[in-house]
């Protein structure tokens, strides 16, 4: 017998089965990105606050294992590229992993870094990481290495502050070879405000210690 639109009453209830699944997908994924998200700023903290290498580490592990369950997981559903807190955790994610490559003084190959690598029980792998994360991660890395230009000048760290604005503008003269628009442009807006702030510290600070 019909029901309604639907031939059967469990014809719908199979597409509410189906919305229940999705959201508890959803839920579980906010929640750990919430997670990686604050275990992220924490290590960003260590450095800048503390200047705590091995507990920045600790804490980009963590949250490093936490993105790598949620791909083993969910990588394959579709949740991954439309769930605005997983993006948003990745690009905390590496927003704090590249301010610790820039706090040792190191590179990162986004092929083969030790914190894009996992080993897990259910398999190998790299943590799969989009453009546009990438992208806005660089971006929002000018305003944290602003901050701790903040730190260094206070400290009379005149070395650090001009190799840390020279990490600033190489960062944005790469963004704004991207003819993007939207949201990234802003992103490349972003990065030159930085930059410009910066220079004219920088300039007074160099003015001040003649």
């Amino acid at each position: 017998m019909e029901y309604g639109l639907f031939e059967s009453v469990g014809e719908f209830e199979g597409v509410v089965a189906r919305l229940e699944t999705e959201e508890a997908v959803r839920q579980e994924i906010v929640a750990r990105a919430d997670k990686v998200r604050q275990l992220a700023k924490r290590s960003v903290f260590a450095l800048q606050r503390r200047e705590d290498e091995s507990g920045a580490t600790k804490q980009l592990t963590e949250a490093k294992d936490i993105l790598a369950a949620l791909q083993e997981t969910h990588g394959a559903c579709p949740e991954r590229h439309r769930n605005s807190a997983w993006k948003g955790a990745m690009e905390e994610f590496l927003e704090a992993l590249f301010f610790l490559r820039f706090w040792r003084g190191s590179t990162v190959s986004m092929s083969d870094d030790e914190f894009l690598r996992y080993a897990r029980e259910s398999g190998r792998g790299s943590l799969r990481c989009e453009a546009d994360e990438v992208f806005g991660a660089l971006s929002d890395l000018t305003g944290e290495i602003g901050r701790q230009i903040n730190l260094w000048i206070v400290a009379g760290k005149l070395d650090e502050v001009v190799r840390a604005n020279a990490v600033v503008a190489q960062v944005a003269e790469l963004l704004n070879r991207s003819t993007a628009s939207g949201a990234l442009r802003n992103k490349v807006d972003q990065a030159n405000r930085n930059l410009q702030f910066n220079d004219s510290r920088l300039a007074d600070l160099k003015i001040r210690v003649r």
